[in-house]
């Protein structure tokens, strides 16, 4: 459901560990740049840019259920904010 839900928004690749994660963005994504600018900047500890297509995340994921579910949240919210 993750994979399929990232595919249609056009992300190469998702990774996430105890400790945060990243999202890896194809070059034709849909999801709107300036949504994931306000996240930078709003957030600032928890997201960053890693190059011109990965977005880190820095977070206490710890628990397995938790991670999936952060993951789900973030691709509802990047479903929400498509270009």
């Amino acid at each position: 459901m993750l994979r399929l839900k990232a595919k249609e928004l056009g992300i190469k690749r998702i990774e996430g560990n105890e400790r945060g994660g990243f999202v890896e963005f194809s070059e034709k994504n849909r999801v709107d740049p300036g949504y994931l600018i306000g996240l930078l900047q709003k957030q600032p500890q928890v997201y960053r840019l890693d190059g011109p297509t990965k977005l880190k995340f820095m977070i206490d994921l710890t628990d397995r259920p938790k991670r999936l579910k952060f993951v789900d949240d973030l691709l509802e919210a990047f479903s929400s904010h498509l270009v």
